[in-house]
């Protein structure tokens, strides 16, 4: 999956990478991106190539660099020591059943008992080497989203095809896979619990909420659509969830993070994960996905009607409205940095926001001065109910989220 020689089942973990169908420590990250490719077990290299690694100065050996990703994390499941690909971390249990002709003796080959390469993120899926901290990406297939994701009204999302196992290829809304269009009740599939974005079939490719168009860089994680440096790294693997901004916590958990201990805070971890590799095109501070990583040009030519008006509409170089903070339009002082808020009015979002499934927009009321005070979809607002043709307004351009009416109080995504 990542471009390298086919492995047996199973993955490594995210700190590492598969050589000679054994998972080890990423040089990259043992050398500080001094000698980020692997030539040999203990060997790390300067130069994505043998010929160049024979050179004087181009490698260094260790014994040290012969280690598996989780050494001192003080978890079990994450080898401390070289291993082949965990099949445990790739699928919950074994296949029971084949339905090719000598596929069950292949599982039994590859016995699921044993240990053995992680992907990376979302991003590190494709066939490309474009470095040693950028995602391994097709960048000619005119997907602007990571290679298992799918860009669905302006962000990307997890294929439908990969949440359904194939059987609703085609993604119907921000929840929704359909079998096939028309789509309908009878062929239409969603995720386990209530429909809302940032769950079940709402999630990007990672399993996070949907983000813009780009990918973040290997070593980094998405967290509110920002990509920062991974907490696993920062922390050497002690506090490996990323809370907030400048906040790593030891539990995938909101609530286990606000115990005392749980978490801890620094400046140093607000920063991206290109910082120090002398690479202007690997940031080194937080940024947004970038677009450069997931696809070499813009789609030229579009199969689906309006496609490429979409795509024109969501250019990158739109300019994002120039709205007042969110919050700063209420009437309850809350404290020197707290926004000033309405705090008993039953409106969870900002003051000049209204919920809508899920999701807090700008209100329809003041995107259209009042003449169309009812939201009816993630970029549409009514003049009242019915709603219709004749009564319908819309922003500016190919209606999509993140733009238009689709947009929250400061004018940026709805969230």
């Amino acid at each position: 999956g990542d471009g390298s020689c086919p492995h047996k089942p199973g993955a490594c973990l995210t700190d590492e990478e598969l050589h000679v169908g054994v998972c080890y420590k990423k040089c990259n990250l043992l050398t500080e991106g001094k000698y980020p490719y692997r030539s040999a077990a203990a060997t790390c290299c300067k130069y994505d190539s043998e010929m160049e690694c024979l050179k004087i100065g181009a490698s260094v050996t260790s014994a040290d660099y012969e280690t598996g990703g989780g050494k001192g994390d003080n978890d079990a499941s994450t080898p401390g020591s070289i291993h082949p690909p965990q099949q445990s971390l790739t699928e919950a249990v074994a296949p029971v059943s084949a339905s090719l002709p000598g596929q069950q003796a292949l599982m039994d080959a590859v016995s699921t008992t044993e240990p053995t390469p992680a992907f990376d993120s979302v991003m590190d899926t494709g066939a490309e080497d474009v470095g040693p901290l950028k995602p391994v990406e097709m960048m000619h297939d005119g997907n602007v989203c990571g290679d298992v994701e799918e860009l669905f009204e302006g962000l990307c999302y997890r294929k439908c095809s990969l949440l359904t196992n194939g059987e609703a290829p085609v993604r119907t809304s921000a929840w929704t896979c359909c079998e096939g269009h028309p789509c309908g009740l009878t062929n239409q599939h969603k995720g386990a619990g209530v429909p809302t974005i940032c769950h079940g079939y709402g999630v990007s490719g990672d399993g996070s909420c949907p983000h813009k168009p780009g990918a973040c860089l290997t070593d980094e994680e998405l967290h509110v659509g920002v990509c920062y440096k991974k907490c696993n790294l920062l922390t050497e693997g002690k506090y490996p969830y990323r809370s907030a901004a400048a906040t790593c916590c030891k539990y995938d958990s909101e609530m286990e993070c606000l115990k005392i201990g749980a978490s801890v805070t620094s400046a140093d971890y607000e920063t991206g994960g290109g910082k120090g590799d002398n690479d202007a095109s690997t940031p080194g501070s937080i940024h947004p996905p970038q677009q450069s990583l997931t696809e070499a040009v813009a789609p030229v030519s579009a199969s689906l009607p309006g496609q490429q008006a979409l795509m024109d509409a969501v250019s990158t170089t739109e300019p994002t409205p120039a709205f007042d903070s969110v919050m700063d339009t209420g009437a309850e002082d809350v404290g020197p940095l707290k926004p000033v808020e309405m705090m008993h009015d039953g409106n969870v979002c900002g003051d000049v926001e209204e919920l809508f499934e899920g999701l807090c927009y700008r209100k329809c009321s003041l995107l259209t001065n009042g003449e169309a005070p009812v939201r009816t979809s993630a970029w549409t607002c009514c003049e009242g109910h019915p709603c219709g043709l004749t009564n319908q307004h819309k922003g500016a351009g190919v209606p999509t989220i993140c733009h238009g009416y689709g947009v929250s109080g400061d004018g940026s995504c709805p969230h």
